[in-house]
């Protein structure tokens, strides 16, 4: 399992000598490595909080569902609030659930985009076994248009409580939409508007 360390290692200093920029997508794992599970294992290696390498089933995402450290791959963090790290300055506020990406919001500040053009950035945030269910909006909040999808690879990532107001392998991406225009998009684990 650990035997791919130092072709992670490789990959990351081929980021940062050659500025060779990671793929729009990664593929990482859902569960966590256990870190004495290696012969590569050290006492400093044992003493790190970060999961060094994590083990099948792979999850192939450009956001929802990846580990802390392939989405600290391609993205800066910044400032931290109420639970959500902001990364890019601001374009992405995140939260985690078991250092995984379990509720991202992209937010435009300063061109705003139509709902098509949310909803096409939105792919490139989602598991790749993606399915939508729904299109709806809340009663409430006739604004919100809210599509509900199914991710099957999701179900291996995170525990069944995650998935608040929804089945299994559930997230929404939600867009509140004024004038034609997006300013955030919200996409979270679960059916929860």
């Amino acid at each position: 399992m650990c035997r791919l360390l130092p072709l992670c290692f490789l990959a990351f200093i081929g980021v940062l000598l050659f500025g060779c920029e990671p793929p729009a997508t990664i593929v990482t794992s859902c569960a966590t490595a256990d870190p004495t599970d290696t012969p590569y294992s050290t006492p400093e290696l044992l003493a790190t909080d970060t999961p060094l390498l994590v083990a099948a089933p792979s999850l192939e995402s450009g956001g929802l569902g990846l580990s802390k450290v392939s989405w600290e791959i391609q993205h800066s963090p910044g400032e931290t609030w109420a639970g959500y790290i902001d990364y890019d300055n601001g374009k992405y506020s995140v939260m985690y659930i078991d250092e995984k990406v379990s509720h991202l919001e992209r937010n435009f500040s300063d061109q705003l985009p139509t709902l098509a053009e949310a909803r096409s950035e939105t792919e490139a945030l989602i598991p790749s076994d993606s399915q939508l269910l729904e299109t709806y909006s809340p009663e409430e909040m006739p604004e919100l248009i809210v599509d509900l999808y199914m991710s099957q690879s999701l179900t291996d990532c995170f525990p069944v409580d995650a998935f608040v107001g929804g089945e299994p392998g559930n997230f929404i991406a939600v867009y509140g939409v004024f004038d034609g225009k997006v300013p955030r998009t919200v996409i979270g684990l679960g059916n929860n508007p």
